[in-house]
């Protein structure tokens, strides 16, 4: 017979939250019998004591009032006195379901030496699902009753030891709060790092942590000290690398490692082999940026009505199938090697629409499956590459680079030619993309459509200019290369560096490395450019492109912030800035001294605006609704091996394998440890190091840091 569990639940305000929190213990059918400790830490929000009181008549509560608030983790050491077994330690932001308790126990029972085990959680760094280390996952269009029945479906009885628990939802063993003790209320007496000194210290005893792949309990993060929050965990980590030297280390190599991995895809297939919504592949290439923006923006926009696969270009032959929100859940394929695995999984996983959002670097087997699978296809036109495989159609010069010729299409636009004929709707992200395209390509239909962020912004601030201080500050906005501008940005800001009234930066990286006159803030997340462009507090924002673009979503950060704007003549620029006051467009490909000279002009106008300059009519983007982008046909592919055989090669290919060239690249990564090869590393331009990886690997330095590891 299994003895009761006591659950610790402490409590300090968060009404809302802990209400729910006690009504999902209690709507949780569990076979296991519990008893529930409400630890109580003196809420300065007095309907918290109120509520509380309507539950002293519930047999299976127990409420214990601090007379003074002690913290956190003084609360839960009383809380571990109260009981004499095994303990589920459980935050007040949390929600249970369904036999989570039964599993959790389970798991301490079945295996040797527990100290804790935590389940899978929206929340819960290197426990989060379905996007690691993330706390913004979604429930992925399901309650969390079925994402909880999911994962047990798919993971029964899977367990990862892991080097520490996560406190939100911990079981913890009597045997190893006896022998190692309770948690260190002297060091971590706030909270934060208190469960992860106590699992180092039970590891170092022996125990085990483990992280249960079959539960998944739902937290909101954060309630009982959110704004001290960011403080207390950079305390925490210092603390932890003093007492435990090492633990960062041990926490990096779990990070790259990441052993759960398998069990999140697992999830993420069953689901969509299970679920009722037709499952979509977008395809794209190896580069990222705003191709793959738009594809994530298009997955989270639709999750309730539909799943969303990307089927990504990597190296050679192999393409990697993520989680379109979640990039960190994924598996690599041959499609070479393993042909019918390939296809087997596009099956299993029941694909029955097709997105190509571009095709550059991607292997002739995801062609064929294109061509062969039987599902009708959309394209998303993001850049130029559809005809003459130059992406931006100029060279580093701004010079076209596939002129319209007397002659008629190439070999290559003949083949997109009747790509593009197959597809059942092609999407151009602006109006200019839309009419390049019919020139190249007359008698197709195209269809302008806008990126979902540009709908969901609208409409954008007014413009108002920087606030006071001395000379005239340009930032550039992003990743610059040769055809974003970045020759032209230099040659422009030594020109009128000269006069000491100009300030240049750069709010982002470039190709290479850039003068000192110019100020580099480096790689952002797109969440922070906002709050950088207030940080460095620009009189106006410069985009020196020399190509066409057909959207960019630095020029969407720069128009969320309000300030003046100067672009060229080109692409989506004139009809994205239509009617905007303090917004200059030139035409492009002057000499240099002459967009000098409208800077200088610009500048002046800028400088003398007493106000903000209302915006009045700005140009509304195209529509891109669900009944738009669902009204397609949708049919399900159907697996021919059986899910055993999907699982087993799943397994397999998460076994990485290192070719000759990455081998070597990982002996030269390994010599950074050297100050002389830092120094030289550091001397070496940009672009000069992104060749030498590229040379040996197209992979990633993570994935190839995972491989070197294992």
């Amino acid at each position: 017979m299994q003895p009761k569990i006591d659950i610790l639940l402490p409590v300090y305000n968060g009404l809302k939250d802990l209400k729910l929190c006690i009504d999902s213990v209690f709507k949780a059918v569990n076979r296991i019998d519990w008893h529930l400790h409400i630890l109580h830490d003196a809420s300065t929000d007095g309907a918290v004591a109120e509520y509380l009181v309507t539950l002293e008549s519930e047999a299976r509560v127990s409420i214990h009032h601090n007379e003074k608030n002690l913290g956190f983790v003084k609360t839960v050491n009383k809380g571990f006195k109260l009981s004499s077994g095994d303990v589920v330690l459980l935050n007040s932001d949390t929600l249970v379901y369904d036999g989570w308790l039964d599993r959790l126990v389970a798991h301490g029972y079945r295996h040797e030496n527990v100290a804790t085990i935590t389940p899978l959680s929206n929340n819960a760094t290197i426990a989060s699902f379905p996007e690691f280390l993330s706390d913004k996952n979604t429930r992925l269009g399901l309650s969390g009753q079925e994402l909880d029945a999911l994962c047990y479906q798919a993971n029964k009885g899977a367990v990862v030891e892991v080097p520490t628990g996560v406190g939100f939802c911990m079981f913890i063993s009597r045997g190893a709060l006896n022998q190692v003790g309770y948690f260190d209320e002297d060091t971590f007496g706030r909270g934060y790092g208190e469960e992860n000194d106590f699992c180092m210290r039970a590891g170092n005893e022996g125990f085990r942590n483990l992280l249960a792949c079959d539960v998944y309990v739902s937290h909101t993060g954060g309630v009982s000290f959110a704004e001290e929050k960011e403080a207390l965990i950079v305390e925490a980590i210092k603390q932890l690398n003093r007492i435990h030297p090492g633990y960062d280390r041990k926490i990096h190599k779990f990070i790259v490692l990441d052993p759960v991995r398998e069990y999140r895809l697992k999830v993420l297939l069953k689901l969509s082999q299970m679920d009722k919504r037709p499952p979509v592949l977008h395809i794209c290439h190896a580069f990222g940026g705003g191709t793959l923006q738009n594809i994530r923006e298009i997955a989270q926009y639709f999750e309730k009505d539909s799943i969303h696969w990307v089927l990504r270009a990597l190296e050679g032959d192999i393409v990697r199938l993520e989680w379109a929100t979640a990039p960190s859940t994924y598996v690599d394929i041959d499609t070479e090697k393993d042909k019918v695995f390939f296809w087997e999984i596009l099956k299993y996983i029941g694909i029955s629409r097709i997105h190509v959002h571009h095709l550059a670097g991607l292997p002739q087997e995801v062609m064929a499956f294109i061509r062969e699978a039987g599902l009708e296809y959309d394209v998303t036109l993001h850049d130029y590459y559809f005809i003459n495989a130059n992406p931006t159609l100029v060279n580093t010069k701004g010079e076209i680079s596939s002129p319209l010729s007397a002659e008629g299409l190439t070999s290559w636009q003949k083949e997109k030619h009747e790509f593009l004929q197959g597809a059942q709707r092609i999407f151009c992200p602006s109006q200019r993309a839309r009419e390049i395209y019919e020139a190249y390509y007359p008698g197709i239909t195209f269809q302008t459509i806008s990126y979902l962020e540009a709908i969901q912004a609208y409409p954008y601030p007014d413009v108002s200019k920087a606030s006071n201080h001395k000379g005239i500050k340009v930032a550039v906005l992003g990743a610059l290369n040769p055809e974003k501008g970045a020759d032209l940005f230099v040659r422009v800001a030594k020109l009128l560096t000269k006069n000491q009234e100009f300030d240049f930066s750069l709010l982002g990286y470039a190709y290479k490395r850039l003068p000192k006159m110019i100020k580099v803030w480096g790689q952002y997340d797109n969440l922070m450019l906002e709050s950088l462009i207030e940080e460095e507090n620009p009189d106006i924002i410069w985009f020196p492109a020399l190509w066409e673009e057909t959207y960019s979503y630095t020029l969407s950060g720069a128009l969320k912030s309000g300030r003046p704007i100067l672009a060229p003549n080109l692409g989506a620029f004139p009809e994205r800035l239509a009617n905007r006051p303090l917004t200059k467009l030139y035409e492009p490909y002057q000499d240099v001294e002459a967009i000098a000279k409208t800077i200088e002009v610009f500048a002046a106008e800028v400088k003398k605006v007493e106000s903000a300059a209302i915006w009045l009519e700005q140009p509304k983007p195209d529509p891109f609704n669900r009944e738009h982008y669902l009204s397609a046909s949708f049919n399900r592919l159907e697996p021919v091996i059986s899910e055993a055989e999907i699982l087993e090669g799943l397994a397999y290919r998460l076994k990485l394998r290192l070719s000759l060239k990455e081998k070597a690249l990982g002996t030269l990564l390994n010599l950074k440890r050297y100050a002389l090869v830092r120094l030289l590393l550091q001397l070496l331009p940009l672009r000069h190091k992104l060749r030498v990886v590229q040379f040996f690997t197209k992979k990633s330095l993570l994935d190839l840091e995972r491989q070197l590891i294992n």
